[in-house]
C-alpha cells in the first residue's frame, strides 16, 4: 500500500485544499497517466532495464526523491513487492534488522515514477544481488 504524506484535514481545516493538492501531486509521481504512456518514454534507467522484483519486508517505509534520509519523501510503501531498477550508495540507515548504505531506485510493478528506498528495508542484504548499480 502506498500512502501519501500530509496532515489530516481535521487538524487544519484551512489547509485541506493544500493537502489535497499535495496528495494529488505525490500520487501523480507514483501512478502513470494516459499521456505518459501515449508516446515513447525518454531514456532512463527504468526504460533501459525492466528491473528486478524485490520484496519490502517493513511497513510504511518512506520513499525519497534521492538516496538520502533528508531528501523529500512524498510517499510510503510496504510491505509488498516493488521493481528494483538499480542501486546506489547513499546515507547509511540502521534498523534493528541491519544496516545499509545502499539505496534502491524502485517503482511499482505496474509502473510509476521511481523513488529511492534504503536497501535495509528490502530482503536481500546490504547490496542486493542481481540489481545493477545506478
Amino acid at each position: 500500500m502506498i500512502r501519501i504524506h500530509g496532515r489530516p484535514a481535521a487538524r487544519r481545516p484551512r489547509a485541506a485544499a493544500v493537502l489535497v493538492t499535495a496528495a494529488a501531486a505525490a500520487a501523480a509521481l507514483l501512478v502513470p497517466t494516459a499521456s505518459a504512456s501515449a508516446g515513447p518514454a525518454p531514456a532512463s534507467p527504468a526504460s533501459a532495464d525492466p528491473g528486478v522484483p524485490v520484496t519490502v519486508w517493513a511497513s510504511n517505509v518512506r520513499l525519497h526523491n534521492a538516496p538520502h534520509v533528508a531528501a523529500p519523501s512524498p510517499a510510503e510503501f510496504g510491505p509488498g513487492e516493488l521493481i528494483d531498477i538499480c542501486q546506489t550508495p547513499g546515507d547509511t540507515v540502521t534498523e534493528p534488522q541491519g544496516t545499509s548504505s545502499w539505496w534502491s531506485l524502485v517503482e511499482l510493478p505496474g509502473g510509476s515514477d521511481a523513488l529511492y528506498m534504503s536497501n535495509v528495508f528490502i530482503k536481500g542484504g546490504e547490496k542486493i544481488a542481481g540489481v545493477p548499480d545506478c
